[in-house]
């Protein structure tokens, strides 16, 4: 009965909540137990539930039924027994209970939007959670990112006073030796004054007792002379006397004949005497000659002592430049380092300051946190309160609901005013950010254009001090000596007019094959007897030409006693009165007779026979002055002939240069002069010759017509790619390979100072296998430095061909250190040649330059071979193509305008510019783009055996000025012309 009766009252309740309007969520509307299990799935409270013991029971049995409603899950069971338990009570309770469920749901009614507020606010604390959980994640990645540099710089700082500490000691150490080395050269400077004023002393004293003892000897000789003329005189008086007396008395005969015999005694006695006065003499002589020698002996002592002194000093002088290079590379360091700590401080800062900022932004972020978790606290007490006064209420209360939702509207608004500030905030700090990233960049783009004014002030630096050097090197080599040694007499007189007419055209010639300034000087001579008391007429050394010509026509014509001239006495006043200033001199020999002295001519008419001129031209020699000989007719033929031989003697061939001339009309000698001029001047500047050179004077001995390098000397011998084919004797061998090059770092830290590199440390050393190979048995070319055989892998290909080099005598290097430093030009030239084309594919990239193209060139590959323990070969690949020299170690430069050409000019005086005139880069040569053998020339002039030092760069630039046009392309892309 009773279970009937509540299954009659929940349908009664249910069909009840069906009939009353429906609920509405954002527009939508629900049926009370949608609209519940909307809540409860939003995770709201049954606020309904509370205090539900107070309730009536037909309250309590209306309350349980809407939970039933409200929890689905709940067993039916239960709530029906608790159902039949409940007395029915009158229908007023009924009513009540259905009001205040109905208040109940207008409640509910209200609360949707506040709810998904606080849904979305939840959700907001929630993401700002998760940012906050990666800032702080971040903050401790900045935080160990900032305790590994602190602890990185300490670890550098600690380094930097380390070596600031052992640079001070090593700085005190290098300069109390530089004080003591300093102490040393002063003390050698005074002993080497000190010694040349002893030796001079010596000298003076030798040479004026000398002086004395034979003016007195001449003078003891002339009066025995006198006396041996007086008793002739004598003689030839009593002869006479004899003669007259002849046929008188026998008393006049027998007196004559006792003063005849008594003179004869007399005369022996005085011969007997003399004779024994000049072996006096003699003996006074020779004991003079031997305490000459002597003293002679003890000069070449101190000169040998002086040499010491000043090797000494040589060496100390080098030893000092070591240290002071030394010094320069540890303050390099130094400022290294200095750098290195200054970028680290700098990063921690930039770190500390985007901690700090995070920091500021975390903490503004936990601000807001707390401010909505207060506002959410508000918002619940508000709420819990509202609910408190809906359960308390029997009736609806307008006013408390309106209060409420007033409340509600403050914290809402109280919100979003908070959102915004701090978005405000955010917003202030991201404009911020963004200013300070903006001033960065203007700060970076400062850096940067400072870092490039810097550059650019360098290499302007860099370029005046090349204009300097190039000023100096047209000043010492850019000018040649020309001396004009003219025959003035008679017969010479239409020659002299077209010496005078060939100047003009010689200067002209000279500068274009050359481009030296020509400075002009000139000796007019006669014979002996026309010679003037002060000397031949002489012009000194100047470049002025109208006052040179002025001089030739105003010379006076004279006539000679001989047909030979005094050619000797005007080349020897050429040689001691005139003041040669420059590097390169020429002598022109103008005359139509020969030197005195039976050995130049077949004349019948000499005065001088004995005379001999070979003296003379050995000082010419020796003092490096080219000899130009114009022979003008038959009779200085075999003068000429006789130069030749000895110059052939003294292996100076090229330093004299025959020009015949005979038959020449007059009018045609000015021309020729004026070329054979121009030609003497190449010879004498060597501007033509591209041959190598070298300071080894046993190399130039041994092969003193050989100025090939390796490579060129085997490019010379035809064809050899099938050597092994031929009656070449060959030797089956096995190498161990290895490849061979410089460090990169290493490089990059000596770039300006490459006399630096040369320890085994500096180089990489791979080893590439072995070989099975036959070579030839015998050197197959040779080279000035180098003897050259052929090598073939037995299993390689017909064309794999490769030279191998050792020293001089065909015998390979004893050890693999003098081997690998042996390949140190080569692979030096190697890196540079890398660094250059990598600067010009910078620079091509910087200028957005796309259709300039240049030659592939490569310094290839060195290889050691190493055929037992004390048995080392160089060896590299060898090319097929023409052998071509672009320029050598003395101012020879290549005139083709081939773009590998140009691309070789321009990589020497890349090398002189990268440098800072430190060294450059000689000896560009090579087959195709394949270069090898080359030379460097340095300031110090001690890389090699073919390090020319300064005179040979001095002679490139010189040369240079004129071929500026070939690699202009080239330089002026990389920033590197003469301004």
């Amino acid at each position: 009965m009773n279970q009937d009766k509540t299954q009659q009252i929940q349908q009664q309740i249910q069909t009840q909540d069906q009939n009353q309007a429906p609920y509405s969520i954002n527009g939508v509307s629900y049926n009370q137990q949608q609209y519940y299990m909307i809540m409860q799935q939003q995770q709201h409270p049954n606020f309904y539930h509370q205090n539900i013991q107070q309730q009536s029971p037909q309250s309590m049995a209306v309350m349980q039924q809407m939970q039933q409603q409200n929890m689905p899950m709940q067993n039916m069971a239960m709530q029906n027994m608790a159902m039949q338990n409940i007395p029915m009570q009158n229908m007023a309770m009924q009513n009540m209970a259905m009001q205040n469920m109905a208040m109940q749901n207008m409640a509910m009614q209200n609360m949707p939007m506040q709810n998904m507020q606080i849904q979305q606010l939840q959700s907001t604390l929630l993401q700002k959670d998760g940012q906050i959980s990666r800032q702080d994640q971040k903050i401790k990645e900045n935080e160990a990112e900032i305790e590994k540099l602190q602890k990185k710089l300490e670890e550098k700082e600690t380094e930097l006073k380390k070596i600031k500490k052992d640079s001070k000691s090593q700085i005190d150490g290098l300069n109390t030796k530089l004080e003591e080395k300093n102490d040393e050269i002063k003390n050698n400077d005074q002993r080497i004054i000190r010694l040349q004023k002893e030796k001079t002393d010596i000298q003076n004293n030798i040479t004026k007792e000398l002086n004395n003892k034979i003016a007195v000897l001449e003078k003891e000789l002339i009066q025995k002379e006198d006396e041996i003329l007086s008793q002739k005189s004598t003689i030839n008086r009593l002869e006479q006397q004899n003669q007259f007396l002849n046929g008188k008395q026998p008393d006049i005969e027998r007196q004559f004949k006792q003063s005849n015999e008594q003179f004869d005694a007399e005369k022996k006695k005085n011969q007997q005497a003399l004779k024994l006065q000049r072996e006096q003499y003699e003996v006074v002589i020779k004991k003079l000659n031997e305490d000459l020698e002597q003293q002679q002996q003890q000069i070449e002592q101190l000169s040998n002592q002086q040499e010491k002194e000043h090797k000494s000093f040589m060496d100390a002088r080098d030893e000092i430049t070591k240290l002071q290079q030394r010094l320069q590379n540890l303050q390099k360091d130094l400022k290294i380092k200095d750098e290195s700590i200054n970028n680290l401080e700098t990063r921690v800062k930039d770190l500390k300051f985007q901690f700090e900022q995070e920091q500021q932004k975390l903490k503004t972020s936990q601000e807001m946190v707390t401010q909505l978790q207060e506002q959410q606290g508000k918002l619940n007490q508000e709420y819990r309160k509202y609910i408190e006064n809906l359960q308390s209420n029997t009736k609806p209360d307008n006013k408390s609901k309106q209060e409420f939702e007033k409340n509600l509207q403050q914290l809402q608004n109280g919100i979003q005013n908070n959102i915004q500030q701090k978005q405000q905030q955010m917003q202030i700090l991201e404009e911020q950010k963004k200013k300070e990233y903006e001033d960065n960049k203007i700060k970076q783009k400062q850096f940067q254009e400072q870092r490039d004014y810097q550059k650019k002030q360098e290499n302007k630096l860099i370029k005046e001090m090349l204009m300097k050097r190039t000023k100096e090197s047209l000043e010492e080599f850019g000018k040649l000596d020309i001396c004009y040694v003219v025959d003035c007499t008679k017969s010479m007189e239409p020659y002299i007019e077209q010496a005078r007419s060939c100047v003009r055209e010689s200067l002209k010639i000279i500068k274009q094959q050359t481009n030296r300034d020509t400075i002009m000087s000139s000796i007019a001579f006669y014979d002996m007897e026309q010679k003037p008391p002060g000397g031949y007429h002489q012009f000194t050394f100047s470049n002025n030409v109208q006052d040179f010509e002025k001089f030739i026509t105003s010379v006076p014509i004279v006539g000679g006693q001989d047909p030979p001239e005094d050619v000797k006495g005007a080349l020897q006043q050429m040689i001691d009165k005139l003041k040669w200033m420059n590097k390169f001199k020429i002598a022109i020999l103008i005359t139509d007779c020969p030197c005195h002295g039976k050995r130049y001519h077949n004349m019948v008419n000499d005065c001088h026979p004995q005379d001999d001129i070979e003296e003379m031209l050995y000082r010419l020699i020796d003092q490096q002055i080219v000899l130009i000989g114009f022979n003008l007719n038959q009779k200085t033929i075999q003068m000429y002939e006789e130069f030749k031989k000895i110059y052939e003697k003294k292996n100076a061939s090229d330093l004299f240069l025959y020009v015949d001339v005979a038959g020449l009309s007059v009018n045609q000698l000015a021309e020729k002069m004026a070329k054979s001029l121009g030609n003497a001047s190449v010879n004498a500047t060597q501007v033509k010759s591209s041959g190598t050179k070298t300071k080894n004077p046993q190399q130039q001995k041994e092969r003193p017509k050989n100025k090939d390098g390796a490579m060129e000397a085997l490019c010379k011998q035809g064809d050899f790619y099938n050597f092994e084919k031929t009656q070449i004797q060959v030797v089956d061998t096995e190498f161990t390979v290895l490849n061979v090059t410089i460090n990169d770092q290493v490089f990059a830290a000596n770039l300006k100072t490459i006399n630096n590199i040369g320890r085994q440390k500096d180089y990489v050393i791979t080893e590439e296998g072995k070989w099975q190979c036959i070579r030839t048995a015998d050197p197959f070319a040779f080279g000035m430095m180098k003897d050259v055989f052929l090598m073939k892998k037995k299993k390689g290909g017909a064309d794999e061909l490769y030279v191998i080099k050792t020293p001089l005598g065909g015998q390979p290097y004893k050890t693999q250190e003098q081997t690998v430093q042996e390949c140190r030009s080569h692979l030096v030239c190697q890196q540079l040649m890398k660094k250059f084309k990598q600067d010009i594919q910078d620079a091509k990239d910087q200028q957005k330059i796309l259709d300039f193209k240049y030659p592939n060139v490569i310094y290839s590959d060195f290889l050691i071979l190493k055929e037992k323990q004390d048995r080392y070969w160089i060896a590299e690949r060898f090319f097929k193509g023409e052998f071509v020299k672009y320029n050598n170690n003395y101012g020879y430069i290549n005139d083709d305008i081939t773009e590998i050409n140009k691309f070789a000019q321009a990589f020497s005086y890349y090398t002189f510019y990268i440098s800072g005139g430190n060294y450059m880069v000689n000896d560009v040569q090579g087959v195709g783009h394949y270069f090898t053998d080359p030379a460097i020339n340095t300031v110090r002039g001690d890389f090699d055996e073919t390090d020319i030092g300064e005179e040979g760069i001095k002679m490139f630039l010189v040369n240079f000025q004129s071929k500026k046009s070939l690699p202009f392309e080239i330089l002026q892309l990389l920033n590197i012309t003469e301004e």
